[in-house]
């Protein structure tokens, strides 16, 4: 299907930049992609994450690392520049001052992310990027530097989760359709008194939730709110995936997080970086 994907676009006169992104693929599928991309000779970016493909000297591709560096990428290839990484210390440090004030908030005891996804993508992303600042790092699957999580349903240490993976969609509604599941989830994390971070992703579109951040946000401020005295604040970043074009619209939806205290990312490369940087030198 991936191929058949790239055949079309390949012959597609107003299609300038081939975009691909994906969980790293098996080698040999890879290498299937890459001839297929090769072939066609357009421009294209390479967002496997969690890898990070050669390409070929006689192809015109760039591989990334993140979905931040993909799209800035692609969008330098539409525009026939060049286009060099940020480097993603540069990304976090630009919101130090942010990251201290919230740092100086905490109680001591807290020391913790928990990521509640509903893009899996996104969720292998932020893992892989929290790994890199973070010891112990886990989730549903193993990656570089990630470990298993022992139970799905109940987060240890610093934890991303995909609500949307199978083990949670049997008999019920994708996530990005219906929150309620990562709304119960959220709640229970937050009773964690060692948790100092939850990451959010937003996904908008057509047949995702009408207001998915609307839906959130009842929760994020019981949440915050219910933190007794002493036990420090909680931080809730969140990144919200979409444009203005979509239904829900993404300045509303961000208008929304922010006004319940949510502090909105440019980007979820960006959210995980953010929240790995607030937490890189807390004690263990």
């Amino acid at each position: 299907t991936f191929k058949a994907a790239l055949r079309a676009l390949g012959v597609d006169s107003e299609t300038r930049v081939l975009v691909l992104v994906s969980k790293p693929p098996d080698p040999a599928v890879e290498a299937e992609i890459l001839t297929e991309v090769e072939r066609i000779g357009k421009p294209a970016v390479l967002a496997f994450i969690g890898s990070r493909p050669e390409a070929g000297s006689a192809m015109k591709a760039v591989a990334v690392e993140t979905l931040a560096e993909a799209a800035e990428a692609a969008v330098a290839l539409a525009r026939n520049e060049g286009w060099t990484a940020r480097g993603l210390p540069q990304m976090e440090a630009a919101h130090r001052p942010w990251i201290e004030d919230q740092r100086r908030r905490l109680a001591a005891g807290q020391r913790f992310v928990r990521g509640l996804y509903s893009g899996g993508t996104l969720a292998d992303e932020a893992a892989l990027l929290l790994a890199r600042r973070l010891p112990s790092v886990s989730a549903l699957t193993a990656m570089p530097g990630v470990a298993v999580l022992p139970d799905a349903n109940r987060g240890v240490g610093h934890a991303v989760v995909d609500l949307g993976e199978d083990i949670f969609t049997r008999g019920r509604p994708h996530p990005i359709i219906d929150p309620t599941l990562r709304i119960e989830r959220l709640r229970r994390e937050a009773e964690d008194p060692e948790v100092a971070v939850i990451l959010l992703d937003v996904v908008l579109g057509y047949g995702a939730h009408p207001d998915p951040a609307g839906a959130l946000v009842p929760a994020i401020r019981a949440a915050r709110a219910g933190r007794t005295a002493g036990a420090g604040g909680l931080v809730v970043i969140a990144s919200v995936v979409g444009t203005e074009g979509d239904p829900q619209g993404y300045s509303r939806q961000r208008a929304v997080l922010e006004e319940a205290g949510v502090w909105v990312a440019e980007s979820n490369t960006e959210a995980a970086l953010v929240a790995a940087g607030l937490l890189a030198e807390r004690p263990e």
